[in-house]
């Protein structure tokens, strides 16, 4: 709840503080004293579009702070989800606006966004009377509103329908991560045709390709290779010209010299061990001649195998290694693709069963929600009639429930959308709450609401504006007492300019209208005692006759207090 309310340069406010408290707030005062500032300024605080107009004339600014107390839970989460902490266990709003039109918005003098702003707000207050501020004109609260009307019967289905949507949702998203079947019978073909190119192709050897790459070299140059070794077995081994015969010839010259100096020996010992080896070298390179053969068949078979290995090299890697590497990898996934085709068929068949469980339990809190409508209906048009809203329809409109199919919008409210309807006289057709006119017989309307939706709501202050506009008699006397029992354990804040409502009261505030200076101020301050009698009498439109006057508004206070004592629901 507002626990201290501070203005400055609102309008005709230079600046002030009202002190706020739980139970029934009530600001009075003369017309045209400044009433609707308190709300202009109010509203501004929690969000409403700022006009530049609001700023006291000859001021370059207009300032508005509230401190808020006892935060709900919904707040709680809100402040959470900001990363912002609350402050000695209070939330402390400022916003400020600038001549220019610049505006800016602070929480624990963090500085926020208006819509920041705004959903913090729309759970700590809610003004009836205007739609810049609304919670009842918010049609996506509507739902919930029913729902606590509705009670543990639509409690126990909407707790049955979170867990199933558990359920639905975890089954749901194994089979996106899966894949569709199709696609996973699309990857188990095409894996399968890797596999099978693979296999047919027996890589055995991961060094067959540089083996093949030789025969094709030595066969693709046979015609070379041995021309080249017959001119080397003639260099080496002819009978007049080779260097074989050479060296033997040079052998003996030196063996002629070892006998004048035994150096001439050791060198014969050298060039002989070359010619052994030069021999071997010789006979090695003719058997590699008799060997060698040009087989075309051969030929043909080798460059088709390894035309065959390129093409698995472009399709599976670089390298035979590669290849089968990739073999291995596919072989594994094959495996998981299968598994996962018999999962996919096992999650498609508890999701079904949970999308239909999910359905049923849609139709059954949407036939619940329906028979709490219509007792919430009767409550609503009751409460109409009490208030002076003579030939008021309410009706609660259900969105049609679409035909079960595995992927409807579910929500953890199961498939319900719904909207209150108000025709506020007869022969006019029913419509949304927001296209409801503003003013007094909107704020009846909101007060007939929050009297039988208060108790279900977790929203500690709420404010009315005008809510006594063209009622008096016996209407404003039961639209106090419905304030009052509304005021029950939250805050309720009104501005009336009747007096049952004032003496209903568990705080008065008046507001006047004051010249200070050559200027126009307003002025806020605490009444109570016979001061509080005065203005009771004032409103009564009595004040002129104190012999009258004053005795009936001490009777209205002292039955007022005698209702809250006796009377209290």
């Amino acid at each position: 709840m507002i626990t201290l309310l501070h203005i400055k340069n609102i309008a005709l406010i230079d600046e002030c503080e009202i002190n706020l408290n739980e139970g029934l707030n009530i600001l009075s005062g003369e017309t045209g004293a400044g009433k609707s500032i308190i709300i202009d300024a109010l509203g501004f605080l929690l969000g409403a579009k700022a006009d530049k107009n609001l700023i006291r004339h000859g001021e370059k600014e207009a300032f508005v702070e509230g401190i808020f107390e006892n935060i709900n839970s919904n707040a709680e989460r809100i402040l959470s989800e900001l990363g912002i902490s609350l402050d000695e266990g209070k939330v402390i709003i400022e916003r400020k606006l600038l001549s220019d039109g610049r505006c800016d918005a602070r929480i624990n003098n963090k500085i926020v966004t208006l819509t920041a702003l705004k959903s913090l707000t729309s759970v700590l207050c809610d003004i009836c009377g205007q739609h810049e501020h609304q919670f009842l004109l918010k049609v996506s609260n509507h739902l919930g509103i029913l729902d606590r009307f509705g009670g543990t019967n639509i409690g126990i289905l909407k707790d049955k329908i979170s867990e199933e949507l558990k359920t639905y949702r975890y089954y749901k998203n194994l089979i996106k991560n899966l894949g569709s079947a199709e696609e996973l019978e699309r990857l188990e073909d095409l894996i399968n045709y890797q596999i099978k190119d693979i296999e047919n192709a027996n890589l055995n050897d991961i060094d067959e390709d540089n083996q093949i790459r030789s025969k094709l070299q030595i066969l693709n140059n046979s015609e070379k290779i041995s021309s080249s070794i017959k001119n080397f077995i003639n260099y080496a081994d002819s009978n007049e010209n080779g260097f074989i015969e050479n060296i033997s010839l040079s052998l003996k010259e030196l063996s002629s010299l070892e006998k004048y100096d035994t150096e001439y020996g050791l060198f014969k010992e050298r060039i002989d061990n070359v010619l052994i080896e030069l021999k071997d070298i010789v006979n090695e390179v003719k058997s590699k001649a008799e060997e060698l053969t040009y087989d075309e068949n051969q030929l043909i078979k080798l460059q088709k195998r390894m035309d065959e290995i390129n093409l698995l090299k472009k399709k599976y890697g670089s390298s035979i290694s590669e290849i089968l590497s990739f073999y291995e990898k596919k072989s594994k996934e094959l495996f998981e693709i299968k598994s996962n085709k018999e999962n996919f068929e096992k999650y498609k068949v508890e999701y079904e069963k949970s999308s239909r469980r999910l359905y049923d339990l849609s139709l059954q809190i949407d036939q619940a929600r329906k028979s709490a409508a219509t007792e919430f209906e009767k409550r609503i048009i009751k409460e109409f009639e009490e208030l002076g809203i003579k030939n008021a329809d309410f009706k609660v409109e259900f969105k049609v429930i679409p035909e079960y199919s595995e992927n409807l919008p579910y929500s953890n409210d199961g498939l319900d959308e719904i909207e209150f309807l108000i025709s506020p006289n007869a022969g006019q057709p029913l419509k949304g709450l927001a296209k409801i006119a503003s003013g007094g017989e909107m704020s009846r309307i909101m007060l007939a609401i929050k009297n039988i939706s208060s108790d279900i709501e977790d929203i500690s202050t709420i404010v009315f504006d005008e809510i006594d506009s063209g009622i008096s008699g016996n209407i404003a006397e039961i639209v106090a007492r419905k304030l009052y029992r509304i005021s029950k354990g939250r805050q309720v804040i009104a501005i009336t300019h009747l007096s049952q409502l004032a003496a209903m009261a568990d705080y008065n505030y008046l507001i006047s209208k004051e010249t200070v200076s050559n200027s126009t101020v307003t002025k806020i301050k605490n009444i109570f005692g016979e001061n509080l009698i005065f203005e009771i009498a004032r409103l009564s439109g009595g004040l002129n006759d104190n012999e009258f006057s004053i005795p009936h508004a001490k009777q209205m206070k002292e039955n007022c207090d005698n209702f809250k004592k006796n009377k209290i629901n």
